[in-house]
């Protein structure tokens, strides 16, 4: 890849934005997404550049298919999914991929504005930003799109820091338990616990990518399990029950997804989905699935979710073996919170690339010397 413009630079430029509330909700870390797969478009090799061929033609061929089939939010869904994907697919042949400044200090200025929203809430009633109230707790969430989606983000960082210098961020760490996101603290606290075993990463790293797939497939039915079962609790008092406020929840969650199941089936729509953005339409409670594989293969279809599969797959074949923990956790978020879209799968690969290069750099400084 020549290194005309820096390439690394642009890849943090799109995180911000795909993080960033505003630039996030509005599409518009997609529109750099194109403007960067341009630019790897004029600095590619003949070679690379079949590569970017082959999107603009599936992109279009794809566009087509879900606009005639159904419109064109369906047709945008596809054209979006495609652009994350081949922008993500060129990151291991970008050979100067660091954390710059800008990205850095986006992640711990949104950490100090939690600390500041909730001294300011707590103390005289009011925050720079808005937040939501959860059984009396009131959740920020900073400039990002939610407060999960921001405790995922920092915990992805906070992964990073600890791989790489040996060393828990306190102050990161803090920020995360103020966003009160339940799932991402139990998880954060299980995956902090499998770091702390040094026998764990010292096995081959074949060996710790076949014993994540088989723990995620595990997880997988022990997670359906149980939403299954918690479908009899959704009609419990939640009045005064942290706990049980949690439990209906999750049922109320699974309750949407067996019914938007339920319209799939009728409508028979499985290869190509009912259409992007429909499932609030077909939900009792006018909910989002709040799963990121289920709602995408409700909405878009079988085709849309294997290019997503697929691509998770490619992504989890080019980690580096300290990386496989956290990508299997947040992969496994996805069941309960969207983590393609908003793009922390993509976020995963760009840290561990990181990681891989800095320690090449690492071996071949201490043979030379």
């Amino acid at each position: 890849m020549k290194n005309a413009l820096s390439f690394n630079g642009l890849y943090n430029v799109f995180f911000v934005l795909g993080f960033y509330v505003f630039t996030y909700a509005t599409n518009i870390y997609i529109v750099f997404a194109c403007c960067v797969l341009f630019c790897l478009f004029l600095a590619s090799t003949k070679e690379h550049r079949k590569m970017l061929y082959l999107y603009i033609f599936t992109s279009i061929l794809m566009g087509v298919f879900y606009f005639v089939i159904h419109d064109g939010g369906a047709a945008y869904r596809i054209f979006k999914t495609l652009t994350l994907v081949w922008l993500t697919l060129f990151l291991p042949i970008i050979n100067d991929l660091k954390i710059n400044k800008l990205l850095h200090y986006f992640l711990l200025g949104n950490a100090l504005l939690i600390y500041i929203d909730v001294f300011l809430y707590n103390v005289f009633g009011f925050s720079l930003t808005a937040g939501v109230e959860t059984y009396g707790f009131m959740r920020f969430s900073g400039i990002i799109e939610d407060s999960n989606f921001f405790s995922y983000m920092l915990f992805c960082y906070i992964y990073y820091l600890k791989v790489t210098t040996g060393r828990y961020n306190f102050f990161l760490i803090g920020a995360v338990l103020l966003s009160l996101s339940l799932s991402l603290i139990i998880t954060m606290v299980g995956v902090f616990f499998l770091l702390q075993i040094k026998s764990l990463w010292k096995l081959p790293t074949v060996y710790i990518k076949i014993w994540g797939g088989i723990v995620a497939g595990m997880v997988f039915l022990l997670y359906y399990g149980l939403l299954f079962v918690l479908t009899t609790v959704r009609d419990i008092d939640t009045t005064n029950d942290y706990m049980a406020e949690k439990l209906v929840s999750l049922s109320l969650r699974f309750e949407s997804q067996l019914e938007a199941f339920d319209a799939l089936a009728v409508d028979h729509d499985y290869w190509w989905g009912i259409g992007a953005g429909k499932t609030r339409e077909i939900t009792t409670k006018e909910m989002n699935l709040h799963n990121s594989y289920l709602q995408m293969l409700l909405e878009m279809g079988i085709n849309c979710l294997l290019i997503v599969l697929v691509f998770g797959m490619w992504c989890y074949y080019y980690l580096d073996k300290h990386f496989v923990l956290l990508f299997v956790a947040l992969f496994l978020l996805g069941n309960v919170l969207e983590v393609f879209y908003f793009p922390l799968l993509s976020f995963i690969l760009f840290l561990s690339l990181i990681y891989s290069n800095k320690e090449k750099e690492d071996c071949l400084a201490t043979e030379y010397a």
